[in-house]
This record gives structure tokens, sequence and C-alpha cells, in this order.
């Protein structure tokens, strides 16, 4: 089997006055800023090439007889002829999150808080003393500074006459599960003594063989700390 991981984090508009491998003294972290925010893409593949396919190295994830696409549990505690396995054959998958982003608000401003989706109680203690250096009210929070996560704005569509869609690229999952079966052993593995199959399953859509998509946008507001 094989897997890669890829995570990339970019912060930017920062300044540090420390020298490389010297511990930050509390004037030098003073200074640090996140000014712009950081944006966050993740993309994770197991037996899959950077769109979703499976390696051309692993003979496509079709080979005849034991294909090495594959991954297996163990059962704990069943150790029938040295361990028992649910193994994952002709199997690969792919996660591609593109842009999640980190900033901070100094204000609410905008994008302000919505009684609707919290509660002001929350901010008082349990003889409803307000908690806040502020008034516990909508006024008083949407004044307060915020972390604020945020995705995008995305445009969607969808063809009736082709069935095709586009702009679902938020998140993009796909996995394709050729057969599943119960092998013994202790490198079971790695076996293909149980040519049956109890299971198969394939994520995907018409706009990518590989992939499914989803769409979403929108903020979240963390406050009050």
């Amino acid at each position: 089997m094989s897997m890669s991981k890829w995570l990339l984090a970019g912060l930017l508009g920062f300044s540090v006055h420390a020298s490389a491998l010297e511990a930050l003294q509390d004037d030098d972290l003073s200074d640090v800023s996140g000014q712009q925010g950081i944006a966050i893409g993740l993309e994770y593949g197991v037996n899959t090439d950077a769109n979703g396919a499976p390696l051309a190295s692993l003979s496509n994830c079709s080979a005849a007889g034991a294909s090495p696409c594959r991954f297996a549990w163990k059962i704990a505690q069943r150790n029938a002829s040295g361990g028992e396995w649910t193994v994952f054959k002709d199997s690969y998958m792919s996660l591609k999150i593109p842009a999640l982003n980190i900033g901070v608000k100094p204000t609410m401003g905008s994008v302000a808080s919505n009684t609707g989706y919290f509660d002001l109680t929350r901010f008082q203690s349990e003889t409803g003393a307000c908690l806040l250096p502020v008034t516990c009210d909508t006024a008083g929070i949407n004044s307060l500074p915020a972390m604020w996560l945020f995705y995008p704005a995305v445009t969607v569509g969808y063809n009736t006459a082709t069935g095709v869609s586009s702009g679902y690229t938020s998140v993009q999952f796909g996995m394709t599960i050729g057969r599943m079966s119960m092998e013994y052993g202790a490198t079971g593995y790695n076996s293909n003594a149980a040519t049956g199959s109890f299971l198969s399953a394939k994520i995907a859509d018409n706009n990518n063989a590989n992939f499914a998509g989803i769409a979403f946008q929108g903020n979240a507001l963390i406050y009050g700390f």
C-alpha cells in the first residue's frame, strides 16, 4: 500500500525579532502578528495520485489475483489461524480540502453575531453576572475581537440535460472498494485466499470519475476569550 499526505499552511504578514533557533523572549512574542491570517489546504490519498486516480505503479488497482491496492483492519481478540483480518481489496481513496481560512476580526463589524445562533446567558455566571469586559448583549459582544474561521464563497451550477454539476469543490472525496473479504493468518492483510467478497463500494460523481464534490461557504466567529 502506498500512502501520501500533504498539509500546507501559510502565515502572512508577521514580524519576529529573534534569530533562527533562538528562544523567543516576551518582547519578541509581543511583536508577532498574524495580520492576514492563515490559509490551510489539505490533500490525503491512499493508493492514489494527485488527481485521485489509482497509482499506475499498483497496476491501477485491478491486478489479477492479489491486487496490491489493499488495506486491512485486524480484529482485536480474534486470532483464529494466527489472526482475523478484514481486507479491503482493489481499494483507493482521496480527500481534498483546498482553502480553509483562519483570521482575526478586531470587531464583528459586517459579520456581526446573531442572537438566533447563540445563547447570551452562556457569557454569564451561575448567578447571572456578566463575565465579559463589555455588556452581555449583542452590541457588547459585537465590539469584541474575534477569531474568524471562514470558507470563501463558491459559485455552483447544475446542467439538467447532462447531469453534470460545477463548482462543488469546497471538499472533494472519492473512494473505491473493489472487494472486501475476511482473511486469516499472521499476514492475512497480504492474502487473497478468500476470492469472494461481501461488500464493494464507490463514491464519485458525474463530474469526475474519482471524486464527489461538496460546496459550502460561510463564517464562524469565536469570541469572548
